[in-house]
């Protein structure tokens, strides 16, 4: 079961979702750091709650909850690498760290986009979870 809870597009900077290159290197400096996009990109963040509602584990990766970003005129974008990065980060900060969700249990899940600037998303793509016949879209909630 999927609930969305909030999206928040057109963002220059995450704080505390990129990874600090210092970090292995100095026991004071941060693990986490700012997050900026490319040029001509914006952050869209999206929160989310994944619980299981079936008798067994499923696997559930943070970084791969939601597919795709879908605009109103049917352009998608789905998230680089660097955003499965920010969206792992950014989740195991927020107290979900695994990649199994047993029966009965929630994650709250933040996924990463980087869009070009000024895009409007009217849907947002669920990938498959629990064995789920192809994929789940939803209407994106204003931002």
């Amino acid at each position: 079961e999927v609930t969305v809870s909030s999206m928040e597009c057109g963002l220059t900077e995450i704080d505390g979702a990129a990874e600090n290159p210092d970090y292995y290197d100095s026991v004071d400096a941060e693990q986490y750091v700012t997050a900026k996009p490319a040029s001509g990109k914006t952050f869209c963040v999206i929160a989310s709650t994944w619980t299981n509602v079936s008798k067994e584990p499923a696997s559930l990766w943070s970084h791969e909850t939601f597919s795709g970003l879908i605009t109103s005129d049917g352009v998608e974008f789905a998230p680089t690498s660097e955003d499965e990065s920010y969206s792992s980060a950014m989740t195991s900060e927020n107290g979900y760290a695994s990649d199994t969700l047993n029966p009965g249990d929630s994650a709250e899940i933040l996924t990463v986009f980087s869009l070009p600037e000024e895009t409007a998303v009217a849907y947002l793509k669920a990938a498959d979870f629990m064995d789920s016949e192809g994929v789940t879209f939803f209407e994106a909630p204003a931002n």
